[in-house]
């Protein structure tokens, strides 16, 4: 089956900034979003409270664009709907929401066969947590109250920088993110791990020509970036290579991302480590403090994907990006967790197509290591 076509994926965000009742507005004015985007839809999902007042639920964004398959379209379109949805938030002078990607959609012309792709969050109903010790944050609190205000207000900093980073959706604007918090503790990494002096340093990367013109706080970097990995020794350079020319525009995005992304979890490590360094105080220990490294999965993964492959009579039956059909497929889920407890939950997948279709098969994979299986309750109904 052709993969290569065009594709509408939709993404949701409960953020602060919300549409109007009833907006459901498109344009084709969306080219300068991205390569091959030929539309785009920003629709309000309102809910009713207790009271039977309708309230503002969340805003769907539609983004229709040209991609080589399924994941390409996905990873195309997820910074368009942030940037979408970063505008928003600007509008509303509220925090950034990263959009969740919840569907996506095979519209190329003339397709009989196509292909409908749902992500669904919480299957289960248990949102997803990383268990943490108080102690460990009583600790990170208690260490912060006794150092002088100047490292603290700059380990806050970096913390700040570092969670920022991790919502981003873009991978650029992650790495910018993460190296300025590296640059807000680097100068404090210097003072702790360089006590008799950065020169005879025996874990820094680099001849003793390329350190010599390095800051203080870009010893700290590179001190951090030389122990993350010590099979590289151009780590440091490379990164901040690449932090110059994009902040002075001198080299294309392409470019930039070519050095970046390889080297992007490496810089994430250095991150956590350089703040629990510098947590860490003067005389005491690096590793007496704890973090957890991020998760490998992007935020908006989500708990069960299903796609679906659908016939249509008309081959040519788009329908425009504001038209909808509903259907309605029921799923049942379960899981066994590690200690023997099994957990079950049935639920109504609701899906809103653009046109009308004869057949409808279901399929599901778990992103994830754990098992689930997902059935079919039964044929799903077409109205």
């Amino acid at each position: 089956m052709k993969t290569s076509g065009v594709y509408r994926v939709a993404f949701r965000t409960k953020a602060i900034g919300t549409l109007r009742r009833n907006t459901n507005w498109t344009s084709s004015a969306a080219a300068w979003l991205g390569p091959g985007v030929t539309g785009i839809q920003l629709v309000a999902e309102y809910e009713k409270d207790p009271f039977g007042i309708h309230v503002p639920g969340s805003t769907r964004i539609v983004v229709e664009l040209s991609a080589e398959s399924p994941d390409d379209a996905v990873l195309k379109a997820t910074p368009i709907a942030d940037t979408l949805g970063r505008i928003i938030a600007f509008q509303a002078g509220a925090p950034h929401e990263v959009p969740r990607t919840i569907a996506l959609f095979n519209v190329t012309p003339g397709l009989k066969r196509r292909t409908f792709m749902q992500w669904n969050y919480n299957t289960l109903g248990v949102n997803p947590s990383r268990p943490l010790h108080v102690f460990a944050i009583e600790t990170v609190l208690d260490t912060l109250s006794k150092l002088p205000v100047r490292e603290r207000e700059a380990i806050v900093r970096a913390i700040k920088w570092y969670t920022d980073a991790l919502r981003e959706a873009d991978a650029t604007d992650r790495f910018i993110k993460i190296w300025v918090g590296l640059e807000s503790v680097g100068a404090i990494i210097n003072r702790r791990v360089h006590k008799s002096g950065w020169r005879s340093c025996k874990d820094c990367a680099g001849t003793l020509a390329d350190r010599e013109g390095d800051q203080k706080e870009e010893r700290g970097i590179r001190h951090m970036l030389s122990i993350v990995d010590t099979s590289r020794t151009d780590t440091f350079d490379r990164l901040k290579k690449a932090r110059n020319k994009l902040i002075h525009s001198e080299w294309p995005l392409e470019r930039v991302r070519a050095i970046i992304d390889p080297l992007l979890p490496l810089a994430v490590e250095a991150s956590t480590r350089s703040i629990l360094t510098a947590l860490a105080g003067p005389t005491e220990k690096r590793g007496a403090r704890e973090a957890l490294l991020p998760t490998k999965e992007l935020p908006n993964v989500a708990d069960v994907l299903l796609t679906a492959e659908l016939l249509t009579p008309d081959p040519n039956a788009l329908g425009e990006l504001a038209d909808k059909f509903d259907v309605t497929s029921h799923i049942r889920s379960s899981e066994e967790s590690t200690d023997g407890y099994t957990a079950r939950a049935a639920f109504d997948i609701h899906v809103e197509l653009p046109c009308r279709y004869e057949n409808l098969q279901l399929t599901s994979l778990r992103k994830s290591p754990d098992s689930i299986q997902i059935d079919v309750d039964r044929e799903p109904e077409f109205e």
